[in-house]
């Protein structure tokens, strides 16, 4: 029995949760990329949307030893999303060739578009601090202090990766016990303090953004804690649940999330920055935004109820922990990579443009209000929202049956009562096309049939309480409820 408390005092949790890291960051000029972004906002899945600043499209050398710089893509780019109402998370990478002490270096990585990655260092940093005023200048001439004051800035993409310095892996660095690459992280993150800061002194700036050294994070923790100077108003980092960090098992499980979380708390609290806004731009159950289910079967997750019911449990996990996560971002990446329908990449949405039941979780998460009612158990997310209404997120992550009783104390009054629901058979297009046999090539009925199934379907009472109500939500396996109590003025309905 969860137990939830009306007309209790309640606590203030800000939304976290609704944030999505769109990839490719060049898809925002295409059709099926705009389409994503379209649908995103139209169902409110996200408001917040972190995007790489792609340093390569703008500047170039000017064939005098100087440099020459063309806005006209990040332009397009950021106006769209401008007008579609997203806050941005701007990550500053990757580096120019025409600043690069490797020109022309090529990582061997297959970018969208045929684009290239240079994990090289600058000739000079003061080149790439130039670059970061020169871009940080000319954002804040074109959407304003108050615009990029709500927004973030960061500085590079997995720095401890195979993207910087060399090609090694962050696995590999740790186990060789490396420090080439946080070395000169340092200096471009500092440089890059230089740059953004010149420009405008209000930016709000961060990183490293690393992937899994849990060394990487460390030495810069300390670089920034010892260096008066040095300057980080969030911290950026990406927490997958299957990786193995310190702490954590390696297993798919939200706790491990949490613990990736809670690790780098005690780290910013012993180098005596506790309180530091932390952002997790990157997150998912499983990293291996490449991944497809034909290369590994265990990404079929991406696809079905289970997903929804874990991004719940994480929200829950977070909002509880005291760890002062101002935003976790969903890694949309791979889903360029996709040619056929339910394949495993990391998207919100299939190829034929089918909803996921992820991207259905996110709608209904942003339902959910930032003042939390007090509760007794789990599994129970109980919340009221700006206009006063009760909504309550309740889930199971268990392939059998479970019930999650509820008992609302302090409810008085007549109520609107609607429930909407994501399992196996509810708002969900993989159900669906499973149970139709997983055809290949769907007619245009079936494909109707496989659309309209994955679309959300709330279902409305009218309900009476004098004081206390009690509902039973049963799941069948992984799947979510959300639950949305309005009060009327109707006097009438059916007492509980």
């Amino acid at each position: 029995m969860v137990k939830i408390y009306v007309n209790k005092e309640c606590t203030r949790v800000n939304n976290f949760w609704n944030a999505v890291h769109f990839h490719p960051t060049d898809a925002i000029e295409d059709e099926w990329g705009r389409k994503i972004i379209d649908e995103i906002a139209a169902g409110k899945a996200a408001g917040f949307m972190r995007i790489y600043a792609m340093l390569e499209d703008i500047v170039s050398g000017d064939g005098k030893g100087g440099l020459t710089y063309d806005f006209s893509l990040s332009d397009k780019r950021i106006d769209y999303l401008v007008q579609k109402g997203f806050r941005l998370l701007i990550c500053f990478n990757f580096m120019p060739d025409c600043i690069a002490s490797v020109p022309d270096r090529d990582m061997g990585i297959p970018r969208y578009k045929g684009k290239r990655v240079n994990n090289s260092v600058p000739v000079h940093y003061r080149l790439w601090e130039e670059v970061c005023f020169k871009y940080m200048k000319h954002l804040l001439e074109r959407y304003g202090e108050e615009r990029l004051s709500e927004w973030r800035f960061h500085c590079w993409n997995e720095p401890d990766h195979e993207y910087w310095v060399t090609s090694k892996t962050c696995f590999d660095y740790d186990r060789d016990n490396d420090d080439d690459k946080i070395k000169e992280y340092i200096k471009l993150y500092d440089y890059f303090l230089l740059g953004v800061t010149r420009a405008f002194s209000g930016a709000k700036i961060g990183g490293p953004s690393a992937a899994a050294s849990d060394r990487f994070l460390r030495s810069f923790i300390e670089h920034v804690a010892s260096e008066d100077s040095a300057r980080l108003d969030f911290l950026s980092m990406h927490a997958y649940s299957d990786i193995k960090y310190e702490g954590t098992d390696g297993k798919m499980c939200p706790e491990n999330i949490l613990k990736r979380a809670m690790l780098v708390k005690e780290l910013l609290d012993k180098y005596g920055l506790g309180g530091t806004e932390i952002i997790i731009d990157e997150w998912g159950a499983a990293a291996g935004g490449f991944l497809s289910i034909k290369k590994n079967p265990e990404m079929v997750f991406r696809e079905n109820e289970y997903f929804a019911a874990f991004y719940f449990r994480l929200i829950e996990l977070i909002a509880k922990s005291g760890v002062q996560v101002s935003k976790m971002l969903i890694c949309l990446s791979g889903q360029h990579k996709s040619v056929s329908d339910f394949d495993g990449y990391r998207s919100f949405f299939t190829l034929s443009g089918y909803k996921k039941p992820i991207y259905n979780a996110y709608c209904l998460s942003a339902r959910l209000g930032e003042h939390w009612l007090d509760c007794s158990g789990e599994n129970c997310i109980p919340t009221v929202n700006e206009n006063g209404d009760i909504v309550i997120a309740v889930y199971s992550l268990k392939s059998e049956l479970e019930k999650i009783s509820l008992k609302l104390s302090g409810l008085c009054g007549c109520y609107e009562f609607r429930r909407t629901r994501i399992d196996r058979n509810d708002a969900n297009s993989y159900g669906a096309w499973l149970e139709a046999g997983a055809p290949e090539r769907p007619d245009n009925s079936l494909k109707k049939y496989i659309r309209e199934r994955g679309e959300l379907e709330t279902f409305v009472e009218t309900i009476y309480s004098d004081g206390a109500y009690s509902y039973e939500a049963v799941f069948e396996g992984a799947g979510v409820e959300l639950i949305e109590l309005i009060k009327t003025d109707d006097a009438g309905g059916d007492k509980n």
